[in-house]
């Protein structure tokens, strides 16, 4: 299957590249680029931006451009390589299909429940392309992390050539995102997780993966932002604009505030918060901001 898939891509990249440089990207002043676990409310803040009247998102896709020197920024940087980027990932958010292969954020699980569909498609009804795009918007978060650690990227020196770069993370509750990410068969795609993985080996995957975000921002908040699930709401949505150099549309702002809604928790055993309060302490001992939210997720307090 993947192998097919590659051939597919050889076969029909120079055509969609053909096609992409067509579009016009000089309006787009910022790349935004989502990172952290999946089921982490990635899609749910991807699937936000998209109701913005000049944000574009392009969901996954990673195989299709990572892969491709030709397309991957966090590769050999280069301003020309940029505006390919830009182009492509433009062109593919158009159309596309759901899962790994990717293309507009509407295909995505998130659109089909309400009220996001309905916002979007009362919106924008069935245009898929913004007419005037200021900020792009790419979700692939993990695929996009491992890659970037994989390659050493240095980030001072990305930055310093591409500082349009915005760098997103939301954080839901680290134990649902473990527990999700062990639903739906996600553990894979944490480095050095072991096989068939508990509970917590796996929130400790979760709360290692957002460190690492954590590490990355200091001292770089420009072009990183972060936000926690308890604590989304109409100001997050003003300071998410404003990072990506968007205005705060007020329609966007109250139907950000609709759409944010997230699933009731799951339960756990007074063993497994105890391992995730020592995991957070443990790990985030530096950011002590970054602390108090991560316990404030079992009512704990900040010690």
């Amino acid at each position: 299957m993947q192998v097919g898939r590659m051939v597919r891509q050889f076969l029909m990249k120079p055509w969609e590249l053909h096609k992409a440089g067509e579009i016009d990207v000089s309006g787009i002043e910022t790349v935004g680029i989502l990172l952290g676990p999946y089921r982490n409310l990635t899609t749910l803040t991807a699937g936000m931006l998209a109701l913005h009247p000049h944000c574009q998102v392009l969901n996954h896709a990673g195989m299709r451009i990572l892969p491709w020197r030709m397309l991957n920024i966090f590769r050999d940087w280069t301003p020309e390589k940029m505006e390919r980027f830009k182009r492509y990932a433009v062109y593919i958010s158009g159309r596309g299909q759901r899962g790994d292969y990717g293309g507009s954020i509407t295909y995505s699980h998130a659109f089909t429940r309400e009220p996001l569909a309905g916002l979007c498609r009362e919106r924008y009804g069935d245009r898929l392309v913004k007419r005037e795009i200021r900020s792009l918007v790419w979700k692939e978060s993990l695929r996009v992390a491992n890659a970037m650690r994989r390659w050493n990227v240095d980030i001072d020196r990305l930055l310093s050539d591409a500082p349009e770069l915005r760098f997103i993370l939301p954080v839901r509750n680290p134990l649902d995102t473990a527990r999700s990410n062990l639903r739906t068969g996600k553990t894979a795609a944490f480095q050095g997780l072991e096989d068939a993985p508990g509970l917590e080996q796996t929130v400790t995957a979760v709360l290692e993966e957002l460190l690492w975000f954590a590490r990355l921002a200091r001292g770089r908040e420009k072009n990183f932002f972060h936000y926690f699930q308890h604590s989304w709401s109409g100001d997050t949505a003003e300071r998410l604009a404003s990072f990506l150099g968007l205005k705060p549309d007020p329609r966007w702002v109250d139907d950000s505030r609709k759409a944010f809604r997230v699933g009731g928790g799951y339960e756990y055993t007074r063993a497994q918060l105890e391992h995730y309060l020592h995991e957070v302490d443990r790990l985030f001992d530096r950011f002590p901001d970054f602390r108090k939210n991560l316990r404030a997720f079992t009512g704990e307090g900040q010690r």
